[in-house]
């Protein structure tokens, strides 16, 4: 398969079976080949392939943090609700299912969230971050969600 980078192409394959997963990719114009095999991982292989050919051609890299925050019961308090946005067609649900947070959108299965601040959670199962702000009434009213490069505002609609 034909692939793009930046200003880059490449041609290869990715494919995963058992929680095995792999990527290969040669890049023809810079005579650069990657090929990346993994398993059990919590952390998605494609933004470890962007980080390793970001840091391969001299693009700005932001290491990842996986550092964790604990919340208290209180803070956690703060962001259940259903969210909605203008900018994506979809509801966000956030609940807390055995003093954990989780994540549900419209659709979609349901994810755990870890804290990576007191106003920032995080899922890296899909690379999705949400910045919180707005506490309102001891609930939060909004937060950004940041994934795949798209940045959308989500405000809360139900309590």
């Amino acid at each position: 398969m034909k692939f793009p980078f930046h200003d880059k192409t490449a041609y290869g394959h990715n494919g995963g079976i058992d929680g095995f997963q792999s990527n290969v990719a040669y890049f023809p114009n810079e005579q650069v080949a990657v090929a990346l095999t993994a398993n059990a991982l919590n952390y998605s292989l494609n933004d470890i392939l962007i980080g390793v050919l970001s840091i391969t051609f001299g693009r700005d890299f932001e290491m990842p943090s996986f550092e964790e925050v604990t919340l208290t019961k209180r803070q956690m308090k703060q962001f259940p609700g259903l969210y909605s946005s203008e900018q994506l067609p979809m509801d966000i649900e956030i609940f807390i299912k055995n003093e954990q947070l989780f994540v549900q959108a419209t659709g979609q299965s349901a994810l755990p969230l870890r804290a990576a601040s007191p106003t920032t959670l995080k899922s890296d199962k899909v690379s999705l971050s949400m910045e919180f702000d707005s506490l309102k009434s001891g609930k939060y009213a909004q937060f950004t969600l940041k994934q795949g490069g798209v940045n959308a505002l989500f405000t809360r609609t139900q309590k």
